[in-house]
């Protein structure tokens, strides 16, 4: 008998497999900006949020600007480069919110509740301001946030509390 026809005959159908078991959710992944995978704080998240929405801001008025001039080519010419920030901006905020929504324990899906008119609006105030579990979940291990985070994250969380106050005050 050769020595494959062996092992087969030799290994018992009710011995429990032998593998390298390697529990992935301990590993800190790499943050990558334009990723579903992997965990962002909300220091991390308001920093972000608050880095997109000035994209939005600076394309805004880089629109504007170009479309204040009496000439159709500055205006189509100033208008291709703000849209474009624009979207990679929205694209930017839609990634770093499944990525938050995983700082939670939810899934990205989660992420469509934000559709919903006023429930989407304490929604997206849940998960911008609520902090993040210690211990590492099914999407990753937390990662420490770093000082430009964490100033930046305020910063964005006191013009968030802001507007909502804002909200409220007007009404």
């Amino acid at each position: 008998m050769s020595t494959a026809a062996a092992d087969v005959f030799d290994r018992s159908p009710y011995q429990a497999p032998e593998a390298k078991l390697v529990d992935i959710n301990t590993q800190v992944t790499e943050d990558k900006l334009f990723s579903f995978e992997g965990r962002v704080g909300v220091w991390r998240f308001n920093a972000r949020m608050f880095q997109c929405a000035m994209t939005i801001l600076f394309a805004s008025g880089f629109a504007f600007l170009g479309a204040s001039s009496q000439s159709m080519p500055v205006t189509v010419l100033s208008s291709i480069p703000a849209f474009i920030l624009f979207i990679g901006a929205i694209v930017m905020m839609v990634y770093t919110s499944i990525k938050r929504l995983h700082d939670l324990n939810h899934s990205g899906w989660f992420y469509l509740i934000n559709i919903i008119p006023i429930i989407g609006s304490i929604w997206t105030l849940y998960y911008a301001l609520r902090p993040g579990f210690d211990e590492a979940n099914r999407f990753g291990a937390p990662r420490e946030a770093t000082k430009g985070d964490k100033v930046m994250g305020s910063i964005g969380i006191v013009i968030t509390l802001a507007m909502v106050a804002g909200s409220f005050l007007s009404v």
